[in-house]
């Protein structure tokens, strides 16, 4: 448990004295982490989507006897 309490300051240690500020690698991550969302959401829709083309209710119209 104490190790992952020490992850982030170290983390945050590492990339400043490899040269890169924070900031960088908070935008790039805020990035990486928005497209995940969206490719999840995309994904979620697409199996929605063909669901209900699956499942498609019959239509009244022509199933009337």
């Amino acid at each position: 448990m104490s190790v992952l309490k020490v992850a982030p300051p170290i983390t945050v240690t590492a990339f400043t004295i490899a040269g890169h500020q924070l900031a960088e690698w908070l935008i790039v991550s805020t990035i990486i982490y928005t497209w995940l969302q969206i490719c999840l959401l995309v994904h979620k829709l697409w199996n929605d989507y063909r669901a209900k083309l699956v499942c498609k209710p019959f239509d009244d119209k022509g199933d009337k006897q």
